[in-house]
């Protein structure tokens, strides 16, 4: 997986099983977040080196951001140092953060930073100007304060991916054998769009014009919006399955990140 703009700049790949990466301009460094000595808890204790997979959840003012799957645990590197922090144990299976503000899917139930007490069901969760949307078979907001049901009508389903950023949501369904699904919206009220392919599988959003994003499909290429997924047009990497997608806005880069046995693997960039 990899992500932009982390605490000392450039791209973040983590690699999974091994290492975190960090580079900008052709140089990279292992920043050595899964060494054997284990993690500097911030109360001055350690854990274990987490086994397999980790979420990179990325990089905003707070520092960079990773929980490991099967952990009770979540990591922040902070003025860099690595830090740890507590949460609900079980599997993570999705995650997002703003401003120190973290929330992930854990097990099937969303563990937010802010409401630890919220009993709300989810498959993916997406946090933007402070507003939380999970979604699954429901769709949650925290728009308005506590969590309430948005979920619009006739949606069905429970596999909806969710990104955001500039205050929108963009609330997806990809399928590899059938056709795609694409609510944009505040988090409160959505409307249908139109999905590039049917087999979508991330979307970044611009951080100040969320009418502006990519998309990121399996095998099917990446794809860019300018009118908030009305239209899409092509950009190419066909035979590539993207897993992860990235953008460095400011330095107009655009990253994708794939993995697959069949497929070509590595991080792919390209302008725009």
């Amino acid at each position: 997986r990899c992500g932009a703009d982390g605490p000392e700049g450039g791209l973040i790949v983590e690699q999974e099983r091994e290492a975190v990466w960090g580079g900008e301009g052709g140089a990279w460094c292992d920043w050595d977040a899964f060494a054997s000595r284990g993690f500097a808890g911030s109360s001055g204790g350690g854990i274990e080196r987490p086994a397999g997979f980790a979420w990179l959840l990325g990089a905003d003012g707070e520092g960079l951001w990773l929980a490991p799957r099967e952990s009770n645990r979540y990591v922040v590197r902070r003025q860099g140092e690595w830090q740890v922090e507590a949460r609900p144990g079980g599997m993570v299976q999705n995650g997002d953060r703003e401003h120190g503000h973290l929330v992930l899917v854990v097990g099937g139930w969303l563990f937010d930073t802010r409401e630890p007490s919220a009993e709300v069901r989810g498959y993916d969760v997406a946090v933007t100007e402070g507003r939380v949307l999970a979604t699954g078979a429901r769709w949650w907001t925290s728009a308005g304060g506590g969590y309430r049901d948005v979920t619009p009508a006739g949606v069905t389903g429970r596999n909806w991916k969710v990104d955001a950023d500039a205050g929108r949501f963009y609330v997806y369904r990809g399928s590899s054998f059938g056709s795609g699904q694409l609510y944009v919206g505040d988090g409160v009220a959505f409307e249908e769009r139109t999905v590039p392919v049917s087999d979508v599988r991330a979307i970044a959003v611009h951080p100040s014009e969320p009418d502006h994003a990519f998309a990121a499909s399996w095998g099917n290429d990446i794809h860019a919006t300018t009118d908030g997924g009305r239209t899409w047009t092509g950009l190419g990497l066909s035979g590539v399955e993207a897993r992860s997608l990235t953008v460095d806005w400011e330095r107009r880069q655009l990253y994708v990140g794939s993995s697959n046995t069949i497929m070509d693997r590595g991080v792919w960039t390209r302008t725009f």
